[in-house]
């Protein structure tokens, strides 16, 4: 296989990867998040770790990203070392 062939294929399983990424994103049904958003956060965040991990500041800069749809995302993801249900003993 030539060089350039296999550099093809490389671009393409790069290319489906980001697809499949915006499409689980937008599958989770964050509110606010459909197929236009979340092709955008694929283009910022490379897996649902660093989307999940990702502030509010942050996500207000993906451009077209505002405060609402940032919160239902900062919602969604269950923040690492606070408890699930906050007031709940």
């Amino acid at each position: 296989m030539g060089e350039k062939s296999a550099d093809n294929i490389l671009k393409a399983i790069e290319k489906s990867k980001q697809a499949n990424l915006a499409r689980l994103i937008n599958a989770l049904g964050i509110r606010h998040v459909g197929e236009e958003t979340a092709n955008l956060l694929v283009g910022h965040y490379r897996n649902l770790d660093d989307l999940g991990s990702a502030g509010r500041e942050k996500l207000m800069a993906v451009p077209s990203i505002g405060p609402k749809i940032a919160d239902s995302i900062v919602a969604f993801f269950p923040r690492r070392g606070e408890p699930e249900n906050p007031g709940e003993n």
